[in-house]
């Protein structure tokens, strides 16, 4: 999360677009060793590594969130972990930039729209 951001809204549209940046590249990567994971122990134990990078990631940026007082009252630290780690998959890019032909800034605006409404105090709309 960058520290640099004046707000949570903010913060949530860099990292919007840091996701959709990194899923533009990673997602057909990671979605090919999701498959070869079904039958090759190797490349699952590096599915499983790399599931843990990110989720190590995403505590940091929940961390973030909650130090700073940025969290609703009723979003816990787990919540935010569950909901940033569901926006950051390579599963939900896939559905709607590959399968449905979002492009790349919808996607975006949508991953810090929906980051925000479930997770930071109601302020004015993210543009």
């Amino acid at each position: 999360m960058p520290q640099h951001a004046a707000d949570a809204q903010s913060l949530l549209v860099v990292s919007g677009r840091l996701t959709t940046e990194v899923a533009a590249t990673l997602t057909p990567i990671l979605l090919l060793v999701r498959s070869a994971a079904a039958s090759d122990a190797n490349i699952a134990e590096l599915q499983a590594q790399s599931d843990r990078q990110r989720l190590e990631r995403i505590q940091h940026n929940a961390r973030f969130l909650q130090e700073r007082g940025y969290l609703r009252g009723d979003v816990g630290f787990d919540e935010a972990v569950d909901v940033m780690w569901l926006h950051s998959s390579p599963e939900i890019y896939e559905l709607l930039v590959v399968q449905r032909g979002w492009d790349t800034e919808r996607f975006a605006h949508y991953v810090a729209e929906s980051m925000a409404g479930a997770l930071v105090r109601p302020a004015s709309p993210i543009s």
